[in-house]
């Protein structure tokens, strides 16, 4: 694969990732030349366009009209733009309309991607009374939702009674880390034909920094490799880089963030 290939293949994780929550109630979700999802007016929520794909000849054009949408509270103003977005200028084109560049440049966001054969052989810590296991009932699915929600989004967003339905998918897998017991850590794998994109990395703030996250991530990328997944994608923060480096993760791009700052 090409670096544009890997780089589009780590896109279309987050797309995935993210168009997972399209079926609730409680978000809108819009899919035109844009993609994003958000919560109705006055709900929390999230609110940011995470795909672009803007025809070329009226790029300009649907960009006014875009700005006026966002003027009106139809559109976010922060939108997310990778090496998948277009067109290719569309960066220029945003900021010449009045867009600001967000991105942390000190802390930025990546999208990294592992080929499993360069996987090496990682045999994971001992780590005392650390089991995992793949969630199969609505009980582990709660618990799962409930670390996330805790450790990892901020908020309740998650719940059995929108994303129960989550479990019938073939196409996405949950995991749960626990020690003595208890679960602690949470992992999500996205299958897309040969590739996989992990998502919902979230470890409960009293049991960081114990190789349970990085423990959890070994075992899981190890069953993919032997399940035959030759592409492993992600999009870190700032703070998870180091625990995918050592997972042999590699960088391919940082997330642009650009905001659209309107008048309150």
């Amino acid at each position: 694969m090409t670096k544009q290939q890997i780089c589009e293949e780590i896109a279309l994780g987050s797309e995935r990732y993210l168009q997972l929550f399209k079926y609730s109630p409680n978000l809108i979700y819009i899919n035109r030349d844009i993609e994003f999802i958000t919560a109705p007016p006055g709900n929390k929520g999230p609110f940011f366009v995470f795909r672009v794909n803007i025809d070329c000849e009226n790029a300009e054009e649907k960009m006014d009209n875009y700005i006026a949408e966002i003027h009106n509270r139809n559109i976010p103003p922060l939108w997310i733009l990778t090496p998948s977005s277009t067109p290719e200028n569309i960066d220029e084109i945003m900021l010449s309309k009045g867009f600001s560049d967000v991105t942390d440049w000190k802390k930025p966001e990546y999208g990294m991607a592992l080929f499993t054969e360069n996987l090496v052989s990682k045999t994971p810590p001992l780590i005392p009374d650390f089991e995992y296991l793949q969630v199969k009932t609505e009980e582990e699915l709660e618990a799962f939702m409930n670390i996330e929600n805790t450790a990892g989004i901020g908020w309740n967003l998650l719940n059995l009674e929108e994303y129960s339905g989550w479990l019938k998918r073939n196409d996405i897998s949950f995991y749960l880390a626990c020690l003595n017991g208890s679960p602690v850590t949470t992992l999500a794998i996205i299958n897309h034909g040969n590739c996989a994109s992990i998502e919902f990395v979230s470890t409960l703030e009293k049991y960081r920094k114990h190789s349970v996250a990085y423990s959890l991530c070994v075992n899981v990328l190890n069953q993919l490799k032997q399940e035959g997944i030759e592409l492993v994608t992600l999009r870190s923060s700032y703070e998870g880089v180091n625990l995918y480096r050592k997972l042999g993760f590699v960088p391919y791009y940082i997330q642009r963030f650009l905001k659209y700052f309107t008048e309150a």
